[in-house]
């Protein structure tokens, strides 16, 4: 019975391999920054990029951290500026700088930082926020 199994499903393999659809050849990069996570998704990919050519923002995690604010507060400022963002579309520029502060500190991991000190502060708190 196994043997018999075992064909069946090798002879189902060709079919299925038939049935993918096939990717593009010249794949597009789409990204999407009008929200709030599309941005901080940006911002971590430029940040990657530069601690890849950057070997000492790369060894250094508040170097890393500074680039993804300064990363951050650029590509917000960009897009208010350009109004491509939808978010960003009603805020004045001291609101999406603020904004732009917010994408690169959540981007290079402020809110584990946050959740962690606030453990410490609190210790009777499980980290979902229900308490024991």
């Amino acid at each position: 019975m196994k043997k018999m199994m075992y064909l069946t499903g090798m002879m189902l393999v060709p079919f299925a391999l038939m049935a993918q659809e096939a990717t593009p050849e010249g794949g597009e990069l789409v990204v999407n920054v009008n929200t709030f996570t599309g941005m901080m998704a940006l911002v971590t990919v430029v940040v990657t990029w530069i601690a890849t050519r950057v070997p000492y923002i790369a060894t250094h995690k508040w170097a890393k951290t500074l680039a993804a604010v300064g990363v951050g507060l650029a590509l917000t400022m960009a897009c208010w500026a350009l109004q491509v963002s939808d978010y960003l579309l009603g805020l004045t520029w001291w609101q999406a700088l603020v904004a732009g502060a917010a994408v690169g500190l959540s981007a290079a991991g402020f809110y584990d930082v946050v959740r962690a000190v606030w453990s410490v502060f609190n210790p009777k708190t499980k980290t979902d926020g229900a308490t024991k």
